[in-house]
């Protein structure tokens, strides 16, 4: 069970975390407190406050990891399917820490030589 210590910013309306099972190191998942399926229907105080945990968490990589390159995703349900209760929008920030080497680029899985936990504390400044 994830520890609410694996948390790197908590706010009133979201939280970003390491994922347990993150692809890549330090990667960082946005997601909101609130069931929300589709990330176009959120309201002009959820986009303040998105984009305020937004910032927090890219300042952490630039700070933290030498201002890497990253991709940030939007996971989020199409139009039509926004009320589905099983649906949850999301952010993922992956920094472009390691090289896909043979292993990646033959199987399209991911390897992850840090530990989530570790990468949390670190980003949050305890490492």
């Amino acid at each position: 069970m994830r520890s609410s210590q694996d948390r790197i910013t908590l706010s009133p309306l979201f939280v970003s975390f390491v994922p347990f099972a993150a692809e890549f190191p330090c990667e960082i998942w946005i997601m909101p407190k609130e069931h929300q399926a589709d990330f176009g229907s959120i309201t002009p105080q959820e986009k303040k406050a998105f984009a305020e945990i937004l910032k927090d968490s890219l300042s952490r990589l630039y700070y933290k990891l030498n201002n890497p390159d990253y991709n940030y995703v939007i996971n989020t349900a199409a139009r039509y399917k926004a009320e589905e209760p099983q649906l949850h929008w999301y952010c993922q920030i992956r920094p472009r820490l390691t090289t896909p080497a043979g292993f990646e680029l033959g199987s399209g899985m991911s390897i992850n030589p840090s530990i989530p936990e570790v990468d949390a504390a670190f980003l949050r400044g305890e490492v």
